[in-house]
């Protein structure tokens, strides 16, 4: 398995349980995530992101289990799901 930066580890961390019940939007839920990274770590969790998001480079199974092993305690996304949230936030640190 890949080793995960600690940016993604904290970008897990503000996925918690319930959350899907407090933000509404797709949209507030991807801004809510990126207020927990500095520049810098946006800057860093970029190559990652990239590679992950990428069906050609991270099959479904991978994408979780990457997922699964950050602190996050929301569990409820498929692969799917996952990989268009990620990809939404990688086209927020533009």
């Amino acid at each position: 398995m890949r080793k995960l930066p600690k940016e993604f580890n904290k970008l897990g961390e503000r996925f918690y349980q319930d959350i899907d019940e407090e933000i509404s939007t797709r949209p507030e839920l991807v801004n809510f995530l990126l207020q927990g990274l500095s520049k810098q770590d946006r800057q860093r969790l970029k190559p990652f992101l990239d590679s992950i998001v990428d069906p050609n480079r991270c099959s479904g199974e991978e994408l979780l289990r990457l997922w699964h092993a950050t602190p996050t305690s929301f569990y409820a996304l498929d692969s799917e799901d996952l990989r268009l949230l990620l990809r939404e936030i990688r086209a927020k640190l533009d």
